[in-house]
């Protein structure tokens, strides 16, 4: 077992802090997938180009797939 796993494991918190990162990061990912579906059907910001869109939200995105790979 890892280190991060024995701490998780013999801390009264390490579980519920490691699952709202892992939620978080869920949230950040799916929103990002979203949010561009949604955009690409044209039922939002339809003054933004796309690629000016995925642009301004490509950091969250992949901030939410390390979190969640992580």
């Amino acid at each position: 077992m890892s280190w991060w796993g024995t701490t998780v494991r013999e801390s009264t918190w390490g579980f519920a802090i490691a699952s709202v990162f892992l939620l978080f990061g869920i949230v950040l990912l799916v929103g990002g997938v979203f949010l561009m579906s949604l955009r690409l059907l044209g039922l939002i910001m339809r003054d933004r180009s796309i690629s000016r869109l995925a642009r301004e939200h490509r950091g969250g995105t992949l901030f939410g797939l390390a979190q969640k790979r992580g």
